[in-house]
Formats: structure tokens, sequence, C-alpha cells
């Protein structure tokens, strides 16, 4: 079975993407204060979705579900709010498509493994 990431990128690449998912944790705590009118279980998730992003655990999935959550979030937004959250989505969906990068617990994970088989 194919893992879902080809390669979990290091040095400059794995840093660049470090600072995306820095980025997008901060987008993430920016939509939830934007948002006063938001639901608090979409603000809880959104808590999740940036912890889970931190730590590079499961950051596909956490980066697809805040899509999600930044789509909603538009819905409710009024226009001077509308740009923004345009941005933090395509930042998440970034991340979604490139992956964590070497520097995370996806990486640890699922990352490349030696096999030794015996002689």
């Amino acid at each position: 079975m194919r893992l879902s990431f080809s390669a979990f990128p290091d040095g400059l690449a794995g840093g660049a993407l470090l600072l995306l998912r820095a980025s997008l944790i901060l987008s993430l705590a920016d939509a939830q204060i934007a948002a006063p009118a938001a639901d608090s279980r979409l603000v809880f998730l959104f808590y999740l979705f940036a912890a889970m992003i931190g730590a590079g655990l499961f950051a596909r999935g956490a980066a697809i579900l805040s899509v999600i959550g930044f789509a909603m979030l538009t819905n409710i937004a009024n226009l001077t709010e509308l740009p923004a959250f345009l941005v933090h989505g395509l930042d998440a969906a970034a991340l979604a498509l490139i992956g964590p990068g070497a520097y995370s617990l996806d990486a640890h994970r699922f990352g490349r493994q030696i096999f030794r088989l015996p002689r």
C-alpha cells in the first residue's frame, strides 16, 4: 500500500513547510478571533486543528478539515473579513496538498524506513 506522501522534505524545503504550518496555526487563531459569531464548536475544532498541524500529527487531514472550516466561516463573514478567510483557506489547501514535511510527527510515523532482510 502506498502512502499519501511521496517524501518528507527536510533542509530548506522542510523549513519552509514548517513556516507554512506556523502560518496556518496563526491563521486558525486569527479566524476564531475575527469571527466571534462562530459556533463555539467550530472554535474548538479550529484549536484542535491548530494543535494537530503544529505537531504535524495527521496534518493533511487537519488541513483539509481547516479548509472546510474556513469555507464555513466565509458563509457567515462580513465583506471586510472575507478576503482574509479566503487566503487562510488557500494556506490550508496548500499544506493539505504538499504535506507536513520532515519536521513533523507524521514524518516520524510514516517516514523513510529501513528494512533489513535476513541472509
